[in-house]
């Protein structure tokens, strides 16, 4: 732990923010509040995602993604009392990242807390290795507050994604990265260091993002990212497999699980690499040994297109689902 700021605030209370990197170990008080703490404020809202950011967090205050990701974990605290918190990771493998998690107890508000945290960690940021951490905001004062610190909105407007770079733009950098020249993708088992490539870097690259290829219907709306696979994969539900380019680049992904008594199958992919998705699909399927279901968009051609390419026909005649004959 580290102590990076003591002060006193104008009310007169005492200020400090501790600073937590993994795989250091982590005081299990400070592991109760944040997991105790996270979206605290939206619980109803974000009542099934946090869960799966809570076994994230677990797993990494356990050390087990050690040697995969790098978390910084920031806590105001105000008066002894835990006030505010903040936190960004990157991938040891790409150097891309997360920033987020975002939040001040109500209590502690209106004490620019945010502004101190944010100074703190995007000065880490630059310290660091790593060369990308990304956002999105649905909030424009919050998106406000980000871009006045640096971020900038990758596709303009007032909220949305947001990349906060040490080099280049997101589009510069993604467009080297999906690089349609990028040769044969192999195929393997995701790992956790993909979750950054999967739901920041894929997820708001433009032919993703702009293209609506990271959709999903039915109950696969209640699998809307590699994360929350990922660790439905850690629970011994199913297999998640990603398509990575000679880049090195995440050119796509699918899961294939065992959720709430349903064998659910969805995929993300980069259309300048739709040609590779089909064997994705193919070996996502087959990793498993559970029938699986694709529920479609009947007007989503492209996506139908590589579903029926990997092989799946009409599991409900008349219905826009496929699956895998076994």
């Amino acid at each position: 732990m580290n102590v990076m700021l003591e002060k006193t605030l104008s009310t007169g209370e005492k200020l400090r923010i501790l600073r937590f990197v993994t795989p250091e170990e982590i005081p299990e008080r400070i592991i109760r509040y944040w997991i105790a703490s996270l979206r605290f404020d939206t619980y109803r809202l974000y009542v099934s995602s946090i869960s799966y950011w809570r076994l994230y967090f677990r797993e990494v205050f356990a050390g087990n993604f050690a040697g995969e990701t790098v978390d910084h974990i920031y806590i105001a605290e105000v008066n002894g009392e835990y006030a505010a918190r903040m936190w960004f990771a990157y991938s040891q493998k790409t150097l891309h990242g997360n920033f987020g998690h975002v939040f001040t107890e109500p209590a502690f508000r209106k004490r620019g807390l945010m502004g101190e945290l944010l100074k703190i960690c995007l000065e880490d940021f630059k310290q660091s290795p790593a060369t990308m951490i990304c956002c999105a905001s649905g909030s424009e004062s919050v998106v406000r507050a980000y871009v006045n610190h640096g971020f900038e909105l990758i596709y303009g407007g007032t909220t949305g994604p947001l990349a906060l770079m040490k080099d280049g733009t997101f589009e510069s950098v993604t467009a080297k990265l999906f690089d349609p020249a990028g040769g044969k993708c192999i195929i393997r088992e995701g790992m956790i260091g993909d979750q950054f490539e999967c739901d920041k870097v894929l997820a708001y690259s433009k032919n993703v993002y702009l293209g609506k290829r990271n959709l999903r219907r039915g109950i696969a709306n209640l699998i809307p990212d590699f994360c929350t696979a990922y660790q439905e994969m850690l629970s011994g539900n199913g297999k998640v497999f990603v398509a990575e380019n000679e880049h090195g680049a995440i050119t796509g992904y699918a899961y294939a699980l065992n959720f709430c008594g349903n064998g659910i199958f969805d995929f993300t992919w980069n259309g300048d690499y739709a040609s590779e998705i089909p064997d994705l699909l193919r070996k996502t399927a087959a990793s498993v040994d559970f029938p699986v279901v694709l529920a479609l968009d009947p007007d989503d051609k492209e996506k139908i297109e590589l579903a029926r390419k990997a092989g799946m026909t009409d599991a409900i005649p008349e219905k826009e689902y496929l699956t895998f004959r076994k």
